[in-house]
């Protein structure tokens, strides 16, 4: 078998600069902590090459493992304070709010004055998401979500659905907004929604978008903006990355607790 058939895993990592090309002109130099969210996987060694325009200063206040969530903090931001015109108090519907992204939101959402709504899909988890400040709790699995969104809003619907699932949440995902409400998505974990018409969205002239991280960030301008965006707000706001840190020898172990759901926040790999 070939043995590059399958690549090298991971898009998103922190370290220590070892070696700096003569030609690098971005002022980076050996031993400056950086990290770095290229979409090039490679992120599983323990050296690699990658180009200055990548690189992103460590701050003194994120520490390696925190700068290794650096693709989940950047779409915190994004979705936050770049799609569209957040303005507090409103309610957030958030499904994966347990996830890395999601543990994100919640905190710097909840922060910044909006109401969360998180989703689950495990009772065991509503506690730990009402410590991190969401407003209300629904596991989708076992709750009728269009009536429990009701009664929380007082019969308006939730302002902003941040999802990530897809399919699974299809059922309800217009129904729990409100007139002019927005439907953003970022990921289909569950699978891509199908069969979804313009006139859905006419009855309350719902706004629906599909984010791309990478659209975000086609240029060095919009990483830095959106980075330290994120950095700076994660300070002020004292907002804590929830992290599971695995040695690289369980690496198997991280991805089965991924798949099982079993945990909540981010999983690293130190390597």
């Amino acid at each position: 078998k070939n043995p590059n058939q399958y690549g090298i895993l991971g898009i998103e990592a922190s370290g220590v600069i070892l070696e700096a090309s003569a030609s690098c002109n971005r002022g980076f130099k050996v031993g400056d902590r950086v990290c770095y969210a290229t979409y090039h996987p490679g992120a599983f060694l323990e050296r690699r090459n990658v180009h200055e325009n990548y690189l992103i200063p460590l701050p003194n206040y994120f520490n390696f493992e925190a700068g290794a969530t650096i693709l989940k903090g950047l779409m915190t931001f994004t979705l936050l304070a770049r799609v569209f015109i957040l303005q507090p108090p409103a309610f957030i519907l958030l499904s994966g709010a347990s996830g890395g992204v999601g543990t994100y939101m919640v905190q710097l959402a909840t922060r910044s004055g909006f109401n969360v709504i998180a989703l689950t899909s495990s009772d065991s988890k509503k506690d730990y998401l009402k410590s991190l400040g969401a407003f209300a709790v629904i596991n989708y699995k076992k709750e009728p979500v269009v009536e429990a969104i009701k009664t929380i809003t007082k019969g308006e619907g939730v302002n902003f659905f941040f999802d990530c699932l897809g399919r699974e949440v299809q059922p309800f995902a217009f129904k729990v907004l409100r007139r002019r409400g927005f439907f953003i998505q970022f990921g289909a974990i569950t699978g891509e929604m199908e069969g979804i018409k313009l006139s859905d969205l006419r009855e309350k002239s719902i706004t629906v978008t599909r984010v791309v991280m990478a659209d975000f960030i086609k240029n060095r301008g919009d990483l830095l903006h959106a980075t330290f965006g994120f950095m700076k707000s994660a300070q002020s706001a004292f907002i804590k990355p929830i992290i599971t840190s695995f040695p690289f020898e369980r690496a198997n172990e991280a991805f089965i607790d991924i798949k099982n759901a079993t945990s909540w926040g981010h999983k690293i790999i130190n390597i």
